[in-house]
């Protein structure tokens, strides 16, 4: 069986649907680089899926047959980052701003388990501890149709803060 299809951000069938569709873990790493072959309990499925985009948690996939699958993330390594307020949100936003993903955690963020990422962050004075948890990033903007009311004109600046500032609350003071 190949999988061959994969539902675009905006569809979302419906909840008896998905409550049926079988789930596929992925790590973070691998819902980019997707692999040649998906595990579905005890069997392994074909991606026949080509060039996509990355997955995210919660995409639905549909194979040959119209089966339906649910894109899960597994307990993988991942680092908490905490520290300094102020440095945490500039961390956050020159992060975002180039394309690393992050998570919100009880105290402060969350990165993939790369260890680049970890010793950069502990260069600049933040706290990074190694967990094993599910990685799920905060969602990405949704395709830009000028929700913002900035009708288009400034797409990219939109798609930045909506990530690093809409989406991830970190506490605030008072200056932001």
């Amino acid at each position: 069986m190949r999988i061959t299809k994969l539902l675009s951000l905006d569809s979302e069938p419906a909840k008896p649907i998905l409550d049926r569709a079988k789930p596929i873990a992925l790590a973070f790493l691998e819902r980019i680089k997707l692999p040649e072959t998906f595990v579905v309990g005890d069997q392994t499925i074909e991606n026949a899926l080509g060039e996509v985009r990355p997955l995210e948690v919660g995409d639905v996939l549909i194979d040959e047959n119209g089966g339906f699958y649910k894109i899960e993330a597994p307990v993988e390594t991942i680092f908490k980052v905490t520290g300094d307020l102020d440095l945490m949100q500039e961390a956050v936003y020159a992060l975002t701003a180039r394309g690393v993903r992050v998570a919100q955690t009880e105290d402060g963020f969350a990165v993939a388990g790369i260890e680049q990422y970890k010793a950069m962050l502990e260069s600049v004075g933040l706290t990074v501890t190694a967990a094993q948890e599910p990685f799920t990033p905060v969602p990405l903007p949704r395709p830009h149709h000028g929700g913002c009311g900035c009708n288009g004109a400034v797409r990219r600046l939109c798609v930045v803060l909506s990530v690093s500032y809409t989406h991830l609350t970190l506490p605030t003071t008072s200056r932001v």
